[in-house]
């Protein structure tokens, strides 16, 4: 699978949330972790760390800015 996502693209929230919801599109990803997983591979591989803890804790955070 290759699919282009810039990692400039995920350091903000809201361009992590953007490539997120992007990918829920694509056949590739069968799962909202699926798609969770292949954005946090990226970051880690640009930034040698992760973004966000887990799925759950990135679930959260979403649905926390979602609700604003």
């Amino acid at each position: 699978m290759e699919i282009k996502i810039n990692p400039i693209r995920l350091i903000t929230a809201r361009g992590f949330d953007a490539a997120f919801t992007e990918l829920l599109n694509c056949p590739e990803f069968l799962t909202q972790q699926a798609v969770y997983d292949y954005l946090e591979k990226i970051y880690r591989r640009a930034y040698n760390h992760n973004r966000y803890s887990n799925f759950d804790s990135y679930r959260k955070a979403r649905v926390f800015r979602l609700s604003k």
